[in-house]
């Protein structure tokens, strides 16, 4: 699950891309665009300007030769289209898994619109191992106060929101945890994909970094 508004953080977040925005034909300008797209939480561009297919980030991910790829989080498909359309460069190719028609409206009606391609990245959690002192003075309800605290921050209520394509690292939880209380005691926190045994864990461009509360171990030592 992610967030259905957009937190101040993520705000602030998109303004700053938002110079980019009277660009044209540039990643940047594409990026700012789609990110300030109605509903679009979260977006990544990158692109290939060479002739041979170039293999990007943690999963490798494969892009065509002289392509942009666009990975894009909430938001209407039509409005986020329109949004790349209306930035990319003439001639270049896409690549991902949604392909939307778009009509210039400078041309004639009834003239034939073009196929916008970007990825809809796939949802994936990230899970987590919180160890802590088994201290007398810990609320009844810790486990979940943690699985809250860590929630909030990767989902951008409390922090900057977790990024498609980013690095996240387990030190990033350790002031949320450590913000419930003085009591709270804290010895370790793991994450992973599978089991959560890693200090860090590096999304792909293809990958919509997602987590809740069934994701997160938390066990008192």
């Amino acid at each position: 699950p992610g967030q259905n508004v957009e937190t101040q953080s993520a705000f602030a977040y998109r303004r700053n891309q938002s110079v980019a925005l009277n660009g044209q034909g540039s990643l940047p300008s594409i990026y700012a665009n789609v990110l300030n797209v109605p509903g679009v939480l979260d977006a990544y561009a990158y692109e290939n300007n060479s002739s041979v297919t170039l293999n990007v980030g943690a999963t490798n991910y494969p892009m065509v030769p002289n392509s942009i790829y666009v990975g894009v989080i909430g938001g209407l498909s039509q409005a986020v289209a329109q949004a790349i359309w209306q930035k990319k460069n003439c001639g270049c190719n896409y690549n991902g898994n949604t392909t939307v028609s778009v009509f210039d409206p400078n041309l004639p009606a009834g003239a034939p619109p073009y196929s916008v391609i970007f990825n809809i990245p796939t949802a994936t959690s990230l899970n987590f191992a919180v160890q802590i002192a088994n201290t007398p003075n810990l609320p009844s309800n810790i486990n979940a106060l943690i699985q809250t605290a860590i929630v909030n921050a990767f989902t951008g209520v409390t922090a900057s929101r977790v990024r498609i394509g980013s690095t996240v690292l387990a030190s990033q939880f350790y002031a949320p945890i450590i913000a419930i209380g003085s009591e709270v005691q804290l010895l370790s926190v793991l994450l992973g994909t599978g089991s959560p045994t890693f200090t860090s864990y590096q999304f792909g461009i293809d990958q919509a970094p997602t987590t809740n509360a069934v994701n997160i171990t938390v066990t008192k030592v």
